[in-house]
């Protein structure tokens, strides 16, 4: 939940975030360092490590975006539409919603790559598929979604937190 207070926020969840992204970000930090000396960084399993705290990383981001729309009454099919977009007309937001989807739920789907097979599937997952391969590749979609979604390029989540910020302020502005 967050106040505007005059032209100032009070915004403890993004406060949250910001230093649970910053744990993340030194965890990353300290694996590309790994990868970076390692021989064979995918049979050492190092990509796969990124990608699991990258992912969690996007829920988090998911819980702040929810927390935001909840605390002023706008429905996600709203507050998804709000902020900055691709060039291909998605948000940010709705992006990061699908990458934190893909990474909460990939488990429990079949594999969607098949050759010979046509898989039924809910709207719901087809969308998320969709839009999370729009920006990244498989396997390895946090990572590749997180250096699109950077303004830097980069493999940092904190870089997200000013675009979370402007679109915390159009979430305040939607309401009024």
């Amino acid at each position: 939940m967050f106040l505007k207070l005059g032209k100032d926020y009070a915004d403890a969840e993004l406060f949250y975030l910001q230093d649970f992204c910053g744990m993340l970000d030194s965890k990353l930090t300290t694996l590309n360092d790994r990868i970076s000396v390692s021989r064979d960084p995918e049979s050492d399993g190092l990509f796969d490590y990124a990608e699991y705290f990258i992912g969690l990383g996007f829920c988090a981001i998911q819980r702040y975006l929810i927390d935001c729309l909840d605390s002023k009454g706008i429905k996600k099919r709203a507050g998804f539409e709000l902020g900055q977009k691709t060039s291909s007309g998605r948000t940010y937001v709705q992006l990061i919603n699908s990458l934190a989807n893909w990474w909460k739920h990939s488990p429990e789907w079949q594999h969607f790559v098949y050759e010979d097979k046509e898989i039924k599937r809910s709207k719901g997952e087809q969308r998320t598929i969709d839009d999370v391969l729009e920006i990244s590749d498989y396997p390895y979609v946090f990572s590749t979604a997180l250096v699109q979604l950077s303004p830097e390029g980069r493999l940092v989540l904190s870089d997200l937190i000013p675009f979370l910020v402007k679109w915390r302020d159009d979430v305040h502005e939607y309401a009024r």
